[in-house]
């Protein structure tokens, strides 16, 4: 069962502490109903027109809070880290979204038929031994391509994308969002020029074709 916060108002004479308020809640519930956490309202608990507790507000607080709540996860690399949950949500979908990214590759890479026309290959045979079934010509070439679908170019641009995203995101959900990009995302960006469009061509037409041979 997921816990939720307790919400309390201080009273009109004293500031009550969360330990006070916790008091009373471990004696009448059990420990799986104890609240996670404990917020006390200064402003006192919201009200309804007709002077009675909007419950509506509170469940609406209280969700506020749990999703900013810290919980203690194991990370990628075996560390652990506090993160709220709206974060592990958000972790969740990042690495699905690797994963998938991953097996397009991986199909790209089994699928490719590569240097199947080489000049220079040594052994005369101008072509792999290990072509797979995607090279042969008995495959549809709707097939064909919508099994290169997968992987391409855009899984490393997936990756990329992902990867800048993880290092620039706010560490809170309060937090102003903005961009923190250094020397590192500089060079990746370069990278990734280098790799894709438009660089290739540029120094390919510059050098004649000795930096990028065909």
């Amino acid at each position: 069962m997921q816990r939720q916060p307790g919400i309390g108002s201080p009273g009109r004479s004293t500031h009550k502490r969360a330990r006070i308020l916790a008091k009373p809640s471990r004696r009448t519930n059990t420990a799986n109903h104890l609240p996670k956490l404990i917020v006390v309202l200064d402003a006192g608990l919201p009200v309804l027109p007709n002077g009675k507790v909007n419950y509506k507000a509170l469940k609406a607080m209280a969700d506020k809070e749990a999703s900013q709540a810290q919980k203690t996860v194991m990370d990628s690399l075996g560390q652990m880290k506090s993160m709220s949950r709206a974060a592990i949500l958000e972790n969740a979908v990042i690495h699905r979204c690797y994963a998938f990214w991953m097996l397009g590759v991986l199909t790209d890479h089994y699928a490719w038929c590569a240097m199947s026309t080489d000049p220079k290959d040594p052994t005369g045979m101008r072509s792999l031994p290990f072509c797979t079934a995607l090279a042969s010509w008995n495959v549809a070439p709707w097939a064909e391509a919508l099994v290169r679908s997968l992987g391409n170019d855009q899984d490393l641009f997936g990756f990329i994308m992902l990867g800048a995203y993880q290092d620039s995101r706010p560490q809170s959900s309060e937090a102003r969002k903005r961009a923190r990009l250094g020397w590192s995302d500089l060079f990746v960006f370069a990278v990734y020029l280098f790799m894709a469009m438009p660089l290739p061509q540029i120094f390919r037409g510059i050098t004649g074709g000795w930096a990028y041979p065909d």
